[in-house]
């Protein structure tokens, strides 16, 4: 991700509406299929650290990321537990957490690696909450600042989870009603953008766009998990998946 994203990131991520969802979704998947209270988890791609902060209450929380710059913001948000580090190679030993969370992360880099080794710091039994920003069709030029890879189908992200040894226990699409909003934005700035540096999309819209918008996003969040919705378009897609019990690791090095 560019670097000047991450001073945004901690500027905006307590309060923007796409970050504020997003955690509410996170936690409210957590909450629901987790088993157990004080539960050892781990953010991988943690940012700046507000997803921490909030997972916090459910148990310890471990968080890794690539990059420095995001290191440093979560140890001004007071997180101890912060390691640098890759997706594809993660610092910690088999079978270490209860929970693992991977919030719009696979689509920067290696997403198969990833899933290998989020099965292996799992415990048997133990869940993963992952997100993803969906269809391959809404690509723009906020991907490649993003530093994407890919985009995803709901469809693809379950067989993939699956083939990694996880039963899937949820999966939807998010963020259906900012859809039709998102692909005029994006096509629009794309193209008045072409030939010089793209502007943030979290710098659109004001105070009182930001308000509505969360207030959809808690609404669609709530119907979902509230009726067991599964909506069919969106913006994004959560997946929550279980590591079969069934499954032994040799023992590794590493932290935790």
């Amino acid at each position: 991700m560019r670097q000047d994203l991450y001073d945004e990131l901690f500027e905006l991520e307590e309060r923007h509406w796409w970050h504020v969802v997003k955690r509410k979704w996170c936690r409210t998947l957590a909450e629901k299929f987790s088993e157990g209270q004080n539960l050892k988890m781990l953010d991988i791609g943690c940012g700046t650290g507000q997803n921490m902060k909030e997972l916090g209450s459910m148990g310890k929380v471990w968080g890794v990321d690539i990059s420095n710059k995001a290191i440093e913001y979560c140890i001004r948000r007071g997180l101890k537990r912060v390691i640098r580090g890759r997706m594809e190679k993660l610092p910690f030993r088999n079978s270490s957490f209860d929970v693992v969370v991977a919030l719009d992360v696979l689509e920067h880099g290696d997403d198969s690696r990833a899933l290998k080794e989020v099965k292996r710091v799992l415990r048997p039994g133990g869940m993963v909450v992952i997100s993803v920003p969906a269809y391959q069709w809404l690509w723009s030029k906020w991907d490649e600042v993003l530093g994407h890879k890919r985009r995803y189908r709901r469809s693809k992200l379950v067989e993939a989870v699956g083939k990694h040894g996880f039963n899937v226990l949820r999966a939807t699409y998010y963020n259906l009603w900012s859809l039709p909003f998102a692909v005029v934005i994006r096509n629009i700035k794309t193209m008045w953008f072409k030939e010089r540096g793209y502007e943030s999309d979290f710098r659109f819209g004001g105070k009182w766009i930001n308000r509505l918008a969360l207030g959809c996003g808690y609404l669609e969040c709530y119907l979902a998990n509230m009726l067991n919705i599964t909506w069919p378009m969106g913006l994004g897609i959560f997946v929550v998946a279980r590591k079969s019990i069934l499954l032994r690791q040799k023992s590794t090095s590493g932290l935790v």
